[in-house]
């Protein structure tokens, strides 16, 4: 073969590479095919936004459309760039988080554009079209993104759809079904079965090329969601509850039963934080890689920690932790009310003659939280929990003379 035909037949394959393939013969094809899909709609609103005649119910039903094609691909995207995706439907123009294993470096500003700003934007009344088309700019762009080799190679192998489907599940639990990457509380359900439909032959797909099979009952559980779904057309009477106890728990189990009779490991960094071996998705080891225990993960025994929570407890109302020991963490916090003070907005400052800026939040679930306070000034409870003692308009002390009285409490 000369040097020009080799060009032929390179060129032929890259035309290949991005276009269309009729019959899908595993879930690489199955992917190609509905970003083309969702590429073609992307094209059609982006065109609506900058025709002179802006009309929002002809914007609004291509939204439909174009999120409707989302749902058939939304479980790769999401699995395997997570940060792109905030490009393709982020929830807030822009975020900040940290990683689960850089918890004290600096958190990343994320950017986030695509399909939820632009309806939440629709729905203004008065509708800023220079910052929607600015959400809507680039994002054919961005999709194509995920056409790179690098994510092609690794959506044929036996591991990598496992671990997509075990985020899906958990994302059936929290994000699918609340409304909270959807700005249109009437198409929430639509797109959950949409979602469904197409997970049910993404696992036959899946099963088709690798020769690995789910357990019967796995089948019947999505088959089962997808019919009872039919059945429940009114988001507001949406059994929530029951939707999982159903369907979500018992999906979550079996993928995990699957991954662990097939010896299935993940390099995905989305991956590191959860634990195989974990059956229920409301076990409190799902997540391995949260340490609540802080500066004493050296303690082990039991009885040791019993000792360590009963303290933490005291001086959590204890009012020496204040500087005129008269205010304790429980004061705004008050565990009766889940740990916040819902009888008024922000609770009294230090001298009682004003309030707080700002409510107290609720401490469910804080050891968990990676960007503590409202505004996520703080990385952990440690550093919170200094900055508190300190602030002139909270408990107004000084650590050292909080030393002082806990060291010479007799208990």
């Amino acid at each position: 073969m000369n040097g020009k035909n080799r060009i032929y037949v390179f060129l032929i394959f890259i035309g290949l590479s991005f276009t269309r393939t009729e019959i899908e013969q595993n879930l690489c094809d199955y992917f190609r095919n509905n970003i083309f899909d969702l590429e073609n709609e992307i094209k059609k609103m982006q065109q609506l936004l900058h025709n002179s005649d802006l009309k929002k119910e002809k914007i609004r039903n291509q939204i439909i459309e174009c999120r409707n094609k989302l749902k058939h691909i939304d479980i790769f995207l999401r699995y395997s760039e997570p940060v792109l995706y905030r490009k393709i439907n982020g929830p807030l123009e822009v975020e900040w988080e940290t990683e689960v294993f850089e918890k004290h470096e600096k958190p990343y500003r994320r950017e986030g554009k695509g399909f939820f700003l632009i309806q939440e934007g629709l729905n203004e009344t008065q509708p800023d079209f220079k910052k929607i088309r600015e959400w809507a700019k680039d994002l054919d762009k961005d999709l194509k993104k995920y056409l790179h080799d690098t994510i092609i190679i690794e959506i044929n192998k036996p591991e990598y759809f496992p671990f997509a489907a075990r985020l899906f599940i958990l994302n059936l639990l929290t994000l699918y079904t609340t409304g909270f990457e959807n700005a249109d509380e009437g198409r929430i359900l639509p797109e959950l079965k949409i979602s469904l439909t197409e997970f049910k032959k993404q696992v036959q797909l899946y099963e088709q090329t690798t020769g690995l099979h789910y357990l019967p009952e796995f089948h019947s559980l999505v088959e089962n969601s997808i019919k009872w779904l039919g059945n429940h057309n009114n988001y507001e009477n949406f059994d929530h509850y029951g939707f999982i106890k159903r369907f979500v728990v018992p999906l979550f189990s079996l993928n995990q039963v699957f991954i662990q009779s097939h010896q299935l490991k993940s390099k995905q960094l989305i991956d590191y934080s959860l634990n195989n071996h974990s059956k229920s998705i409301f076990s409190k080891n799902l997540y391995y890689a949260q340490n609540t225990k802080g500066i004493f993960s050296s303690v082990t025994k039991k009885e040791d920690l019993d000792k360590i929570y009963q303290f933490g407890e005291m001086l959590f109302a204890d009012p020496i932790l204040s500087g005129n020991n008269k205010r304790s963490c429980s004061s705004c916090h008050r565990p009766d009310q889940f740990f916040t003070d819902n009888s008024r907005s922000s609770a009294l400052n230090f001298t009682q003659t004003g309030f707080l800026s700002r409510n107290s939040p609720d401490l469910m679930g804080a050891p968990f939280q990676h960007l503590i306070m409202w505004d996520g000034r703080h990385l952990d409870l440690m550093e919170q929990f200094l900055s508190v003692i300190q602030n002139k308009e909270e408990m107004n002390a000084r650590i050292q003379d909080v030393m002082n009285k806990i060291l010479s409490c007799p208990e």
